[in-house]
């Protein structure tokens, strides 16, 4: 006896597997897209680090500064 299926019941047991797939790369392009927007919007500050003195190293408390 052979059984048959409608494509109906057929679709009903069959994973999507556009969705398995959709909805993990939808969160990482969302986060590429935040981190390209932090990046445009702080990239004045990071070029002005590039502009500020070296900082010199502060001795350890009790460290006895050599010149």
């Amino acid at each position: 006896m052979e059984t048959t299926m409608t494509l109906e019941a057929l679709e009903a047991e069959t994973r999507d597997p556009f969705f398995d797939h959709w909805a993990p790369m939808f969160v990482v392009y969302a986060a590429n897209a935040v981190a390209l927007a932090l990046l445009v919007l702080f990239w004045p500050a990071f070029a002005l680090l590039d502009r500020l003195p070296a900082a010199k190293p502060r001795p350890f408390p009790g460290q006895v500064e050599s010149t």
